[in-house]
């Protein structure tokens, strides 16, 4: 019994101090706070498809302001926006499925795209360009 009580005071020691091996993917904490580290190359992945989402939603903003003056010019531009937009999407999900770095680009996708998903949840980009260029030849017909 006595070697039983001195584990169980080593373990609730080991607990108290949270000592533990050194593992690379771990930080020391306390219990019940402790949290792994980002997943390789996440920052980059983050940073890297926000600003991708950023350029999109820029262009986006800017041919919007022109179509709300009645300039119907740049509607080619929006559909190529919209397309890249697809492939931009479509190649998150590749590199998803056959990336190294899989689990930093799912989680970074999830955080710096999802204004973009919405978008394709109502699949604007399939009736957006119609919308446009119905709009485009009402103006340039009137």
């Amino acid at each position: 019994m006595g070697e039983t009580a001195g584990g169980a005071k080593a373990g609730a020691e080991a607990l108290k101090h949270h000592v533990r091996p050194a593992d690379k993917n771990q930080i020391n904490c306390a219990p019940f706070e402790c949290r792994t580290m980002d997943p390789p190359r996440f920052r980059e992945a983050f940073y890297v498809m926000s600003a991708i989402c950023v350029f999109f939603y820029g262009i986006l903003v800017w041919i919007g302001i022109d179509f709300l003056f009645g300039n119907s010019e740049r509607w080619v531009i929006f559909v190529m926006v919209l397309m890249a937009r697809i492939v931009y999407v479509l190649a998150v999900g590749l590199l998803w499925a056959r990336s190294t770095h899989a689990m930093s680009i799912s989680a970074a996708s999830g955080i710096s795209s999802g204004g973009l998903m919405v978008q394709l949840f109502i699949l604007f980009p399939v009736w957006a360009p119609v919308v446009v260029w119905l709009a485009r030849k009402g103006i340039v017909n009137s």
